[in-house]
């Protein structure tokens, strides 16, 4: 496997490994590794970059997220210490966080995804009448990334025709993300971010009735009292930094899963026809996925303060990474390696948790139900169509390509 024993000049008292994050590998690579790093201990110690801490268990991964106070989210990229653009809310501690959370709670609250849901569900049928005669798509490139990224503009009310240079962008920023193209993260960041200031700038110049305001119009219409001393609206670079954690938050990590969803469907015929004959079983396979293929590989944290933490001396300004997608596989689940569809929804981390949990929970939960409904009801039948192992990449896990075929003469209609 790719994880290495190593060694370390500082008191750790833990296993010492070395692994890279980045490299491209066959699918389901890094949670094999992953599992491997488990059994080594719930704090291990990484060589890479400037090393950092790896925490394993479920026990572990969630402490993390939700001692604040302790494990800081200014900094989220365990070996990238100095990220290249800030994020809000992400990036913010609480007690301040609250104040820039409680902006995104009411928009994307369960009732305000719910009225959308119709709206999105045509956009999902759209793609999927577009190609269902086709007979073969690769579901990634040409699905699994533009539906969600299409639902996204529209929920937040920016033109939908973006698509493709948004999804662009969102590529870019990615690959130096992972660490396979450096530099690429910070060129795909100033394009989103340079994206929303333009459109920021035509929304001060034509301000839009309340009730017809889309996102934008919705935060400069908000205050907020970070520090204490009295409301005020917020600045254009918090507008802008909000967008993009929206952006970068969302969108590639809706493709992942939905990806990940249809391989296991693709491959896995006796749940995809489970599936087809008990559709409510989509709420318990959208959560089941979540949990199983879990892409956020690990988060970020930096540490405030000393702290023994597990028996490992932990230094102030020592980064710390959570393995959030192995901890929701580990045996705080029964049978955790196993898919299982009709798994009851459970408390898995595959949107994090403590102050800084997904804010786009409901939405990426309604997307991933939309598109098995709507996949369905016109391709019930697909396959693999490569006899190449398929590849993912690092960090953020995401297939790479996922070529499917079917028959056309399956092809269904209402």
């Amino acid at each position: 496997m790719s994880v290495q024993e190593s060694s370390v000049d500082r008191d750790v008292r833990c296993p010492v490994v070395h692994f890279e994050v980045a490299p491209e590998r066959e699918a389901g690579s890094y949670w094999e590794m992953g599992k491997e790093l488990r059994e080594k201990g719930e704090v291990l110690f990484n060589t890479l970059a400037q090393g950092f801490w790896v925490l394993t268990s479920y026990d572990t991964v969630k402490e993390m997220y939700q001692d604040g106070d302790t494990f800081s989210a200014r900094v989220i990229t365990a070996w990238n210490p100095e990220p290249h653009a800030r994020m809000i809310p992400m990036n913010i501690d609480p007690p301040e966080h609250i104040q820039f959370r409680q902006l995104l709670n009411d928009w994307f609250s369960p009732s305000a995804i719910r009225e959308h849901r119709e709206n999105h569900r045509a956009i999902c049928r759209r793609y999927v009448e577009s190609f269902a005669e086709s007979g073969s798509i690769d579901a990634v490139a040409e699905f699994a990334i533009r539906y969600p990224t299409e639902v996204f503009l529209d929920f937040v009310g920016m033109p939908k025709e973006d698509t493709e240079f948004l999804v662009e962008w969102v590529d870019e920023f990615f690959l130096g993300y992972s660490g396979r193209k450096p530099g690429l993260d910070a060129s795909g960041a100033k394009k989103i971010k340079d994206y929303y200031q333009e459109n920021l700038d035509k929304r001060r110049a034509t301000p839009q009735a309340p009730r017809e305001r889309d996102f934008i119009g919705h935060l400069l219409q908000s205050t907020v009292n970070p520090d204490g001393t009295g409301e005020r609206p917020l600045s254009d670079s918090e507008v802008v930094d909000i967008c993009f954690f929206l952006t970068i938050a969302g969108l590639d990590t809706t493709r992942a899963q939905l990806g990940w969803l249809l391989h296991h469907l693709a491959t896995n015929p006796d749940d995809r026809k489970r599936l087809l004959d008990e559709p409510g079983l989509s709420v318990n396979a959208v959560e089941e996925s979540l949990r199983y293929h879990g892409q956020v590989y690990g988060d970020g944290r930096v540490l405030t303060r000393d702290v023994e933490f597990r028996g490992c001396p932990m230094k102030e300004g020592d980064m710390v990474y959570g393995l959030a997608s192995i901890a929701s596989r580990s045996d705080k689940f029964e049978d955790p390696d196993t898919f299982k569809i009709d798994r009851k929804p459970s408390a898995h981390l595959g949107f994090a948790a403590g102050a800084h949990r997904c804010a786009g929970a409901h939405l990426a939960r309604q997307e991933l139900q939309l598109a098995l409904e709507e996949w369905h009801r016109l391709i019930p039948n697909y396959e693999v169509d490569s006899i190449e192992p398929l590849m993912e990449r690092g960090a953020q896990l995401s297939l790479l390509s996922l070529p499917l075929k079917w028959s056309v003469s399956d092809a269904v209609g209402d």
